[in-house]
């Protein structure tokens, strides 16, 4: 039987940074590298011989930059149904998520109950 773990953290300050373009890409890189770094090395430390996969993504609907570890099974890198892309450098996904994140919500239009039967 596999166990699966999962960790999953989002940084909400980082929004009103982005959104007041007051933090450059290069500091969120430095931050989200200290993320890593920090969760590798307790990982290490605590679960000797273990596998993980640390992933980061930004969720622009919400808007949040998730970061996530869990453990690997060939297979079952994510605890949910998407693609995984492995990408070199973390800022094409910072840049990305900074140009399409919906920092000022996304607006829904009242369907009155006519138009909807």
């Amino acid at each position: 039987m596999l166990k699966l773990t999962i960790i999953l953290c989002t940084i909400q300050n980082l929004n009103k940074l982005i959104k007041k373009e007051s933090i450059l890409i290069s500091e969120l890189e430095q931050v989200l590298g200290y993320v890593e770094i920090s969760l590798i090395t307790y990982l290490n430390k605590h679960y000797r011989g273990g596998f993980f996969v640390f992933y980061v993504w930004g969720d622009y609907l919400i808007p949040a930059i998730r970061v996530s570890i869990v453990t690997y099974y060939e297979g079952l890198e994510l605890p949910f149904e998407c693609s995984l892309y492995n990408v070199n450098d973390i800022k094409e996904v910072l840049l990305q998520y900074k140009d399409k994140a919906h920092f000022e919500g996304i607006t829904i239009e009242n369907v009155s109950d006519k138009e909807t039967r």
